[in-house]
């Protein structure tokens, strides 16, 4: 008769594996009962015997079968991959919990070639497991490709071979999603700081560009912050991240006291960008001197000085921007001669 391997559950609560002969599980299709022997003293060899059945005064418990109709051997394997212990101890009671921590797996199939070694080979198609001349330590990796060789020539029914395999595939797939989960971690932090030394940056490009200097003997120092075309097309990218574009927004309005609209603009134009590569764009990208750079293509830009213009009594619209930023661009060239020595303002016509 045949063996079983069933679950029960301990006096904790955790799930505990035992083998058992077959006649020792019985019930329904839907519940399964345990049959466990109420004698004192060793039971080893009553749970060996596939021919003993339950008896008066046997105690009754509830489990559920993980594995049946296995000769011992097999049940005892099967039972080594699914809790990682030997259930060969005399006088104790088979019952294992799967909670603890499996065996190293050098010294597993150190165990089954001792136990495989003592039977007569029936046929050339068993399985032969070859060990190195030195057996690595207990503590050795699942993963050290030295700590076991094994050679097959048709292994056609190795389920214990089968489930050991699953299982490093499956600890090595976890593994690597860890690690994706890691790179994708860092790459959002490094992405997040930088967005930060970006708002910092333009933070202090704001205080030294808004100072008014009142003494000639001071000379003006200039920090821009956009001086090149990459530096255009970086920040037009960057303000496409809408916590950036927030923040960038928010830390610029704070510098800005003027509730002109056109002179919030300015004061964010020179904290932003280089007045000599002011020079280089036009509205249109259209020159006498021949192509240049159009800062109508740059919808992100137009955007954050629409944000930045705008104030509670008024509503920058587009058409505002276009007006201020042609009005500007025309005038680069003289705006980058200029000496700098006190704040730029935009000045309005007195009509007569």
């Amino acid at each position: 008769m045949p063996f079983t391997i069933v679950q029960t559950h301990g006096p904790k609560g955790y799930g505990e594996l035992c083998i058992v002969p077959d006649s020792w599980v019985q019930g329904t299709s839907k519940k399964k009962y345990l049959f466990w022997p109420n004698v004192k003293g060793t039971i080893q060899n009553l749970i060996m015997d596939d021919n003993s059945v339950p008896a008066d005064g046997w105690t009754k418990q509830e489990c559920r079968i993980k594995r049946q109709g296995l000769s011992y051997a097999d049940a005892d394997s099967a039972m080594m991959i699914m809790s990682g212990e030997s259930s060969s101890d005399s006088g104790v009671a088979p019952i294992y919990s799967n909670m603890r921590k499996p065996a190293p797996y050098a010294k597993m199939f150190s165990e089954r070639v001792v136990e495989n070694s003592s039977k007569a080979r029936h046929n050339e198609s068993e399985i032969v497991y070859t060990l190195p001349p030195t057996p690595p330590p207990a503590s050795s990796s699942v993963f050290d490709e030295n700590v076991i060789m094994v050679t097959t020539d048709e292994c056609t029914n190795c389920k214990t071979l089968k489930a050991l395999l699953e299982a490093q595939t499956n600890l090595l797939l976890d593994f690597r999603a860890e690690q994706k989960r890691e790179h994708e971690q860092v790459l959002k932090e490094n992405k997040r700081i930088m967005n930060r030394l970006g708002i910092i940056e333009v933070q202090l490009n704001t205080l030294l560009n808004s100072i008014e200097v009142t003494n000639n003997d001071h000379t003006f120092s200039d920090h821009p912050f956009i001086a090149s075309v990459a530096d255009l097309e970086k920040l037009e990218k960057d303000l496409e991240d809408e916590e950036y574009f927030t923040q960038l927004t928010d830390l610029m309005k704070q510098q800005l006291h003027d509730k002109d609209v056109n002179n919030r603009m300015l004061v964010a134009l020179d904290a932003l960008f280089q007045r000599v590569f002011l020079t280089q764009c036009t509205w249109t990208g259209i020159s006498k001197t021949g192509t240049k750079i159009a800062m109508h293509s740059y919808q992100n830009i137009l955007r954050l000085f629409k944000c930045i213009g705008s104030t509670n009594m008024v509503i920058v619209t587009h058409e505002m921007v276009r007006s201020f930023f042609m009005k500007i661009l025309k005038h680069a060239v003289e705006r980058s001669k200029a000496k700098g020595v006190r704040k730029s303002t935009c000045r309005k016509r007195k009509l007569i």
